[in-house]
């Protein structure tokens, strides 16, 4: 779990800066893929994750996600990458939540990309969507910790991608 860098007295007790647990601090895991393309990020950190849309082919094209954050806003995310492909859109239920995201990275058209993705749910799995060649990568969740986001890189296909969780 992680920790705040404050310290606190509570009910006269000095608590260590160590020993503060930080509830719902969200962090980045991955990112897989290539350099190529730009980053691709959101400006504000993911709370729940609430639809994902991949466009997909040979590899994958684009990756776009709707969220909301902490307070309760709703944001989208991407379309990161091209226009190509057929158009998957998944939405979660609300007690749905991604345990597992995993694919492949390969070369394309001489740059490093996403080939393939795979996304399983605590009720579902979805795809592969795209052609599984290359390195494959795997993103496995424990308990109830979900994916809540993703991060990566972008130009005319998926570069790379990476996920938010909390800690």
């Amino acid at each position: 779990m992680a920790t705040a860098a404050i310290s606190s007295v509570a009910m006269g007790v000095d608590v260590p800066v160590d020993k503060v647990p930080v509830q719902n601090q969200v962090i980045k895991i991955g990112a897989w893929g290539g350099n190529g393309g730009l980053e691709a990020d959101v400006g504000v950190h993911p709370h729940r994750l609430q639809s994902v849309t991949i466009r997909s082919g040979q590899i994958i094209d684009s990756l776009s996600y709707s969220y909301t954050d902490q307070a309760g806003e709703q944001h989208v995310a991407g379309p990161w990458g091209g226009m190509g492909g057929n158009t998957a859109t998944i939405e979660l239920a609300n007690m749905e939540f991604i345990r597992e995201v995993s694919g492949t990275t390969g070369a394309f058209l001489g740059d490093n990309v996403v080939t393939s993705l795979k996304i399983i749910t605590n009720l579902n799995m979805y795809g592969p969507f795209g052609v599984p060649f290359g390195t494959p990568f795997n993103v496995p969740l424990h308990g109830n910790n979900g994916i809540i986001g993703f991060f990566g890189r972008a130009g005319q296909f998926l570069n790379a991608i990476g996920v938010y969780t909390r800690a």
